[in-house]
């Protein structure tokens, strides 16, 4: 492991407890741009920054360019004050028309850190019951907001985004936890199906809101990483979510429930890795969160930390990784026989609903396909990196399919 991310998960630790970094190190400059640059890539910088902008080492930096992340840092924090704030007025307005939506992940975790705003979200994530559908998107529009597919069909999709102009409120209503025209994915959510009824509440700020319950909420938040990891990663803020969820709640949880749900989908030694992780840098005692049977997991969490350092958020820190996706995905869909060969091949002809975005002219003719994937095609392989970066692709993709056999999951 580079200096640079295992200063940056030195620095996780003391920031995911509120405490200041008081270490005498002397990383150089070099050391200090990567660090920072990774964070960045994570969406931890706030974090980060906050963490150590005492420190002296930090002389080693032009005063420009810590001025320049000083001042990213503290925009962050500026718009996640005013997306959390308008958050909270928007689902105050949902409930006095008689909606209750369900809030997971940034919201409800950030305000179990310390310093809350130092935890930014992108959006913020609804699940909601699929027959309001209609009056979720009739209120969103009349607060001023605007779908992201304005003639996306309400009812078919199991996801939908609003976003509202020269505001950082950005919402995604999600009618299930997972896709639903996914085989992989798709019967994960038959283990949330009494979400709503099992539903708590917590206060936010000064308004009480609707959240799952902490076992589900957890098996989520891991699932939620796992859906990520199997495509093209999951970044170390999802590994500090589950950290500082499970530090929490630990003895609220259903662990024998929890245990059964992550092997019957695959994801048992998946999450005993990340607890491991959480123990060796971000300070997680195991011994006092976790259960006897579960600590006890024979893992080598190594591997694991590297694919999430080197991903960034969700993965997405090359375009070849994403693209190497269709490798990891052809293999947890079962097919077991020419797993390398199918994923190349889905790689080359995506299905259609991917194609759309690509090509809208298929959104209107369908039948276009074939000439959508020959487009698609040329272009990658006559662009000016288009055949390096397709046997990248396929390198990483055997890499990570050997990460999926090592963790058991296909």
């Amino acid at each position: 492991m580079r200096k640079s991310d295992q200063l940056l998960l030195q620095i996780l630790k003391l920031a995911l407890r509120g405490e200041y970094f008081k270490e005498d190190i002397h990383p150089s400059a070099e050391e200090l741009n990567e660090m920072f640059r990774r964070a960045e890539e994570h969406k931890v910088l706030p974090l980060i920054f906050d963490t150590i902008c005492h420190c002296p080492f930090l002389k080693v930096l032009s005063k420009d360019y810590l001025l320049h992340i000083k001042q990213f840092a503290l925009n962050w924090v500026q718009r996640e004050i005013a997306q959390t704030n308008e958050t909270l007025n928007l689902i105050e307005h949902l409930q006095q028309q008689g909606l209750d939506p369900i809030v997971m992940k940034g919201m409800v975790c950030r305000y179990l850190s310390p310093k809350p705003f130092l935890r930014n979200s992108v959006d913020e994530d609804f699940l909601i019951l699929p027959e309001q559908i209609e009056s979720y998107h009739r209120i969103l529009l009349d607060e001023g907001m605007f779908a992201d597919r304005p003639d996306a069909d309400l009812n078919k999709e199991y996801e939908l985004s609003y976003h509202k102009q020269n505001s950082p409120l950005y919402i995604e209503l999600h009618k299930a936890l997972f896709p639903t025209n996914s085989g992989t994915f798709d019967w994960w959510n038959t283990l949330f199906y009494n979400a709503f009824k099992n539903s708590t509440q917590v206060k936010i700020q000064d308004l009480q809101v609707r959240t799952l319950e902490p076992t589900e909420h957890l098996l989520f938040l891991i699932l939620h990483a796992f859906k990520h990891f199997l495509y093209s990663g999951f970044g170390i803020r999802q590994v500090c979510d589950i950290i500082v969820f499970t530090e929490h709640y630990a003895e609220k949880i259903n662990w024998k429930v929890l245990m059964q749900h992550c092997r019957e989908v695959k994801a048992n030694l998946f999450a005993a890795a990340i607890y491991k992780i959480g123990s060796k840098y971000l300070g997680f005692d195991e011994e006092k969160h976790l259960p006897f049977s579960w600590e006890s997991q024979n893992v080598d969490e190594e591997p694991l930390l590297t694919d999430i350092l080197i991903g960034g958020l969700y993965g997405i820190s090359q375009a070849n990784r994403v693209h190497s996706s269709n490798i990891t995905l052809n293999a947890m869909e079962g097919k077991k026989n020419h797993m390398l060969a199918g994923g190349i091949i889905h790689s080359l002809f995506p299905p259609i609903d991917y194609m759309r975005n690509l090509f809208p002219y298929l959104k209107r003719m369908p039948f276009f396909i074939p000439v959508a994937w020959l487009q698609r095609i040329v272009h990658y392989i006559f662009s000016k990196k288009g055949g390096k970066n397709a046997m990248e692709s396929v390198r990483i993709g055997k890499e990570r399919l050997a990460l999926l056999r090592k963790y058991e999951i296909v």
